[in-house]
């Protein structure tokens, strides 16, 4: 008995996810990506214009139960410790946080 090899998507599609933004319409969509093309020097500066090396720490269901789970993730870890995926992480946050207030009713 094998892994069905289906349920894998493609390495193409590997990406880290460090904030979910709710885009319920084209307004949203275009404030979102105006907010990102806002930040996104500050990314790079953070990033110090390199890659950045991760390892992958286990894996675990993004719905916590196993019978009902579709997305699997794996927590990083920085390789090298440097701490400038983290600093990027933070100004992609302050994403979010520019978003919602975009938003409040």
């Amino acid at each position: 008995m094998g892994i069905d090899k289906s349920i894998f998507v493609s390495p193409n599609t590997f990406h880290l996810t460090v904030v979910m933004l709710k885009l319920e319409n084209k307004e949203s969509v275009d404030a979102a990506q105006d907010i990102l093309k806002s930040i996104s020097s500050n990314v790079r500066h953070a990033l110090d214009n390199r890659p950045v090396y991760i390892r992958l720490k286990g894996s675990d269901c993004m719905t916590g139960s196993l019978d009902k789970t579709r997305v699997l993730y794996a927590p990083v870890e920085e390789v090298g410790h440097e701490g400038r995926l983290l600093s990027a992480c933070r100004i992609l946050i302050s994403l979010r946080d520019s978003f919602l207030l975009l938003h409040v009713p």
